[in-house]
């Protein structure tokens, strides 16, 4: 929903969603700083955003306030602090099993903080929201690897980034496909008006006219 709702730059109520789906997991709050460095650069729809992801907890926090702080332990688990568990489908939880030891604290919050530079840095010329689904894959997953606890949910997560950045790839290079097939009619139409002595595309050609074809990009990051 919110990839649809930023595709059709309907912006303010992309930012709502996508505060509201920051809300439903703790660790999707590693997605906030890709948001911005590749999608959103305006403060008041950020804002926004963090105005939704916290009406939900907000509503839990005045329920329950002890029992919301027990369950935000999880979150440091997902960063590779506090205990192990050894059923997890994690690098930590091989080595306790195995050698009865395990990776520094909060590694895999600096894999993740590491793999999300990098991909900055390293960015190719591609629309943000592309650069968008391959720093969060590549984030989490080097995150999940590292963590005191991931199990498959974990990596059904991912997982669907892969297959969003897969969809939004696709829709790259058709985009480049109709920009190149647009240019090649351009300059057959400029052709064909030269070989005419000038005249009017229009009166000559109808047909090279119409065969014009429109492209679109996938979004840019916010003013």
């Amino acid at each position: 929903l919110w990839l649809n709702l930023h595709v059709r730059k309907r912006t303010v109520a992309a930012a709502v969603v996508f505060g509201l789906l920051l809300s439903t997991k703790q660790y999707l709050v590693f997605l906030v700083p890709i948001w911005i460095l590749f999608v959103e650069r305006n403060w008041k729809r950020i804002a926004i955003a963090a105005g939704a992801a916290a009406a939900l907890p907000l509503f839990f926090l005045i329920l329950n306030p002890a029992g919301l702080l027990w369950a935000s332990k999880s979150l440091l688990g997902v960063m590779g602090s506090g205990a192990v568990a050894v059923d997890a489908l994690t690098i930590n939880a091989f080595l306790i099993k195995n050698f009865q030891t395990k990776l520094p604290g909060l590694i895999a919050l600096m894999f993740c903080v590491m793999a999300i530079i990098v991909c900055y840095v390293k960015q190719r010329r591609r629309a943000p929201i592309a650069s968008f689904f391959e720093t969060a894959f590549l984030a989490y997953l080097a995150m999940f690897v590292a963590a005191g606890s991931a199990y498959c949910n974990y990596y059904y997560f991912f997982e669907a980034l892969l297959v969003f950045l897969a969809i939004v790839l696709s829709a790259e290079r058709l985009a480049l496909l109709n920009d190149s097939a647009s240019k090649e009619n351009e300059t057959q139409a400029t052709e064909a008006n030269q070989g005419n002595g000038g005249a009017p595309l229009d009166a000559r050609s109808p047909s090279l006219k119409s065969s014009s074809l429109k492209t679109s990009t996938l979004g840019s990051p916010g003013a």
